[in-house]
């Protein structure tokens, strides 16, 4: 399939600032499963932009706006096409093909395994790792000892499904793990936001010193002074997928995508899945 991409974000300001410093990872990645034709980055005022790729391979676009402004619009537009068919997965086994991951119980032992993926396994603003989602990974685990890391990650999605109801406006980009599970709903960030923690908790198999994280795009939050445009509509809110590391899934890829909010999401297939972003 082919999609024309238009992604618009909007910051105004209550008084007139004198600089923004930003960079922005908006083009979707070209891999096995798309390829990205086109990409054009719009930015208002007018800045100049410099291209780098991370440690991750996207491509980051850096820019600043050095004089006055009260309002910066940034729109990047892409033209990609995706290779995968409707019920073909774009990550984790393809149809007869096995789960190679290893019990996610033994990861946690594997000490070059755990550093290398470090900065996967620590808490982060919208993600805490405390007493409430270690309780959750540790009841799943309780449910199957010897699960692999990819049978894991299913089961902590379809945790989370089972868990929590779609609803727009019960919750904010601010919102805490704690706070989504005491309402039982939220939106695509939630979903995400609450998964990530419950698949990863320290000292619990998986998690900080486990092997199966998951991980997903992060909010960020306005500068000071600043509204940033965003609403939350049924027919414009964006999808929020997470991805878990299981070591040696398939042959293609130890990442596999879910998207929480969806009963038969992991591994995504291409009927309505997102694109991929690195």
């Amino acid at each position: 399939m082919r999609y024309r991409i238009s992604h618009r974000t909007t910051y105004a300001y209550s008084a007139p600032v004198h600089e923004s410093f930003n960079e922005v990872r908006l083009r979707p990645a070209s891999d096995e499963t798309q390829t990205c034709l086109d990409f054009g980055l719009a930015i208002d005022p007018p800045a100049t932009v410099i291209t780098f790729a991370d440690y991750y391979g996207n491509d980051v676009h850096d820019f600043s706006v050095p004089y006055l402004h009260q309002r910066l619009t940034i729109e990047a537009t892409s033209d990609v096409v995706t290779f995968a068919g409707i019920d073909q997965p774009l990550s984790g086994p393809r149809g007869d093909q096995p789960d190679q991951s290893p019990p996610v119980s033994g990861l946690a032992a594997d000490q070059i395994f755990t550093d290398d993926h470090a900065e996967f396994l620590v808490p982060s603003t919208y993600v805490a790792l405390d007493a409430l989602t270690e309780g959750i990974a540790h009841g799943l685990l309780a449910a199957d000892p010897g699960v692999s890391a990819y049978g894991f990650l299913r089961a902590a999605a379809a945790w989370v499904r089972e868990r929590l109801a779609y609803r727009i406006g019960t919750t904010t980009v601010h919102s805490t793990v704690a706070e989504v599970l005491a309402g039982g709903s939220g939106v695509c960030q939630d979903f995400s936001h609450v998964l990530i923690p419950s698949a990863g908790t320290p000292g619990c198999r998986p998690g900080t010193s486990a092997g199966i994280w998951a991980t997903s795009p992060r909010a960020r939050r306005p500068t000071p002074g600043s509204r940033r445009s965003s609403r939350r509509t049924a027919g414009s809110a964006s999808t929020r997928p997470a991805a878990g590391h299981a070591p040696a899934v398939t042959s293609r890829s130890p990442w596999a995508a879910t998207m929480p909010t969806s009963p038969s999401s992991v591994g995504l297939t291409g009927a309505g899945s997102p694109l991929s972003w690195t």
